[in-house]
């Protein structure tokens, strides 16, 4: 009965603390965009993204793999599905119809192709986003429907894993020399079919690395406080500039150990407080551009008229007004609607 209760204690902390390291990369996406990407550190947020995806694939594989695996039928197929819509629609589409609202009330219009493409999540293939950052869903969707594939492909043997992890390291550093040079570092990459590339490789280096883990490989990232080492080497390298594809490696090393052994970092990543912002994060993600970019002149004029503003005060109000909005519509939108869906679908 202890043991039962030891290792369900230990797969909960290996759950939370990944879920508070997708909270930390939402914030470190969301307050990149509040200071316009030009702020020391923060000049790296768009790499939050990859994060996000490499996560994604390894969470994915955690808890779905072995059923793949082992039970192969349209069932369970379209279950995940299901699963995956019911997570991630609800607030998507709250923000798509935000969107279409706010270009009706401008008297911009939007041709049927685009509000289709939109609704059925293909604007990341054909780069027409009415909602800023759902490129990256979009993304994710095209992984979903190809993770059985993924994982019989993937998962066969150790030589396939390593090979998969390696070629897509290569993909990875390969785009960014087709990056045009607006963007603010070689992967920031979302309005082209590059973009794919850049979201599958980092999905597939995560379902690799989950592999690796199932098969207790890379014992150095299982030592204690691994994590922590790793953590540093990040903060370094995200003090630079150019340093993405470094950034891919020790993200995927850094979810790998998280998941493997225990750290001080691990600790921080499961409090409560920043597990919250890893629940909360898809809310976060998708509405703070709508707030930032939409929305946020007419803020500074309000609060302009009450106080003396300035970027950084204007960025805590943004965050603050995020973080409440996201709030909201986790608790009374992601949250009943994901129990409706998983339900009647």
């Amino acid at each position: 009965m202890h043991q039962n209760i030891t290792l369900n204690h230990q797969t909960n902390m290996q759950l939370l603390s990944l879920t508070g390291i997708r909270g930390l990369a939402a914030l470190y996406v969301m307050l990149y965009h509040f200071t316009y990407g030009r702020t020391f550190f923060l000049w790296n947020g768009y790499i939050g993204v990859d994060l996000f995806f490499i996560l994604s694939g390894y969470i994915l594989s955690l808890v779905y793999a072995d059923k793949f695996i082992q039970r192969s039928d349209d069932l369970l197929y379209l279950s995940f599905l299901k699963h995956r819509f019911a997570r991630v629609y609800p607030v998507y589409f709250l923000a798509l119809v935000i969107m279409v609202s706010i270009n009706i009330y401008s008297s911009n219009v939007i041709d049927l192709h685009k509000i289709s493409t939109n609704i059925f999540l293909m604007q990341g293939l054909l780069g027409d986003s009415l909602v800023v950052a759902s490129w990256s869903l979009s993304i994710e969707l095209v992984a979903y429907f190809l993770f059985p594939i993924i994982i019989y492909s993937v998962t066969k043997n150790i030589t396939t894993i390593i090979i998969t992890i390696a070629t897509c390291l290569f993909l990875v550093n390969f785009i960014t020399y087709y990056n045009d040079h607006q963007s603010s570092g070689p992967l920031d990459i979302y309005r082209n079919p590059l973009s794919l590339i850049r979201g599958l490789a980092d999905f597939m280096i995560g379902v690799g690395m989950y592999t690796l883990s199932k098969k207790d490989m890379l014992p150095t990232l299982r030592r204690k406080h691994a994590s922590d080492y790793i953590i540093v080497l990040i903060i370094l390298v995200l003090a630079c500039k150019g340093l993405d594809v470094i950034c891919i490696v020790l993200f995927s090393m850094l979810i790998f150990s998280l998941h493997n052994s225990e750290s001080y970092t691990k600790r921080i990543l499961s409090l409560r407080p920043v597990v919250y912002l890893g629940d909360i994060s898809l809310s976060m993600y998708l509405l703070h551009p709508i707030i930032f970019l939409n929305f946020g002149k007419d803020i500074r004029e309000i609060v302009s008229q009450c106080t003396t503003t300035t970027n950084n005060s204007m960025s805590i109000i943004f965050f603050v007004l995020t973080l409440s909005i996201s709030m909201f519509t986790y608790h009374f939108l992601e949250v009943p609607c994901k129990k409706i869906l998983r339900r009647k679908l």
